[in-house]
């Protein structure tokens, strides 16, 4: 039983700690976005909203992904996810959301939209190479 208790206790921490990643080769947002996500010593007035592989950053708060799965788009042609999110800023309680995300090939910009909870919306363009 003890062997048991273990074994749960140990996957039940490691899916805690596991994250989704959303399958995008570069980082897209805000002017202000972009230069915090690539950790610029000069970042830029406006809203800070951006979106890694790893994580969406929306002001002060982070987001990381938690599962991503397959979306739908208006257009065949581009690319969506549906993200669930848990958005945490400083010691504040984490705020559970889900995004819509679409990626527009032919502009190379994506679009946010919130299906359910919280978290960013509006359309980025892709960041500049650092």
């Amino acid at each position: 039983m003890k062997i048991a208790w273990t074994m749960l206790c140990g996957l039940l921490m490691t899916s805690a700690v596991a994250a989704a990643e959303l399958p995008i080769e570069q980082i897209y947002g805000s002017a202000a976005g972009c230069a915090t996500a690539a950790k610029a010593s000069d970042i830029p007035g406006g809203k800070v909203v951006a979106v890694t592989p790893e994580h969406v950053l929306s002001g002060d708060a982070v987001c990381p992904f938690l599962a991503i799965a397959d979306g739908k788009s208006d257009d065949p042609a581009n690319k969506a996810w549906e993200a669930d999110i848990s958005c945490e800023a400083g010691h504040e309680e984490a705020v559970p959301g889900k995004l819509l995300i679409v990626h527009n090939a032919a502009e190379d910009k994506l679009t946010l939209s919130v299906l359910d909870g919280d978290g960013p919306k509006g359309t980025l363009a892709a960041c500049p190479a650092p």
